[in-house]
């Protein structure tokens, strides 16, 4: 059976973004896949908005896994943005943070 994810509190909810350091609405960002991993409280997952988090998604998929559409996008961005903007260093950077914690782990993660 498929764990259900856990309501979030106001707390998670209203808090400064992971990457954009802005305070909004927030939601959890898993990452290790919660239909692998289910709802880790252990340090896995990060605050972010919904912009960030859409971005961070974007971004694992064209730079990991070499997705056409989201390559497409994420270079859109890129050159819309400027490869120095801070915002779009930040996300690159939790991408390979993201790969380095996946590999240090031996977990099995980019596996649909």
């Amino acid at each position: 059976m498929i764990e259900k994810r856990r309501k979030t509190t106001v707390e998670e909810r209203v808090q400064v973004c992971h990457l954009c350091h802005l305070v909004r609405f927030c939601q959890r960002h898993h990452l290790l896949q919660f239909r692998i991993h289910g709802e880790c409280n252990n340090g896995f997952t990060l605050p972010l908005c919904g912009a960030c988090h859409e971005s961070l998604h974007i971004a694992l998929a064209a730079i990991v896994k070499k997705k056409k559409r989201a390559s497409q996008l994420w270079e859109a961005l890129v050159e819309a943005l400027g490869k120095d903007n801070t915002w779009i260093q930040a996300i690159e950077n939790q991408v390979y943070e993201t790969c380095e914690l996946v590999v240090e782990n031996e977990i099995k993660y980019f596996d649909y």
